[in-house]
């Protein structure tokens, strides 16, 4: 196998395992928020929604070096990236083998994150909901007018 493209192949793999790693903490994150709603915490929400846009910057940055590191790949071979991790090419076998793991297990953690995110979502709603109709409530109390009985008021 090539140098180069052996090159190539390790930098995917350290950047699937990364993209593994940023999921992971963005499960933790998310797990988080769920545990934040479910206790009436939401002003710690603001911090944690940040530290997942950080997050969501980096998996894109991951996700730009492993189409980069396929382009150089195809460009070098005339092959995608997915031709060569077939069962054609039996040096590749081993890598295949790591990079399946690696992909089953990210498949997972979205999976699992997912429905956290979805779990959060729905208890976000209700929260809202929960929110307006307390804002209607304030406006109507806020729309009363309030007439003081003449004993009590001041000369």
């Amino acid at each position: 196998m090539r140098a180069d493209i052996k090159s190539s192949l390790n930098v995917i793999e350290s950047k699937l395992l990364e993209k593994k790693e940023l999921l992971k903490k963005f499960l933790i994150i998310e797990t988080k928020i769920s545990e934040i709603l479910r206790h009436d915490r939401e002003d710690d929400i603001l911090t944690l929604i940040s530290d997942e846009t950080d997050l969501l910057e980096n998996l894109n940055i991951v996700e730009y070096n492993i189409s980069r590191e396929k382009d150089y790949i195809y460009n070098k071979t005339g092959k995608r990236f997915e031709e060569i991790t077939g069962k054609n090419f039996h040096q590749f076998a081993a890598f295949e083998k790591k990079i399946k793991i690696i992909s089953s297990d990210v498949t997972e953690i979205i999976s699992e994150l997912n429905r956290i995110k979805t779990k959060n979502m729905d208890m976000m709603k209700i929260k809202s909901k929960d929110l307006k109709k307390q804002v209607r409530e304030l406006e109507l109390m806020n729309s009363l007018n309030i007439i003081t009985p003449r004993d009590l008021q001041q000369p």
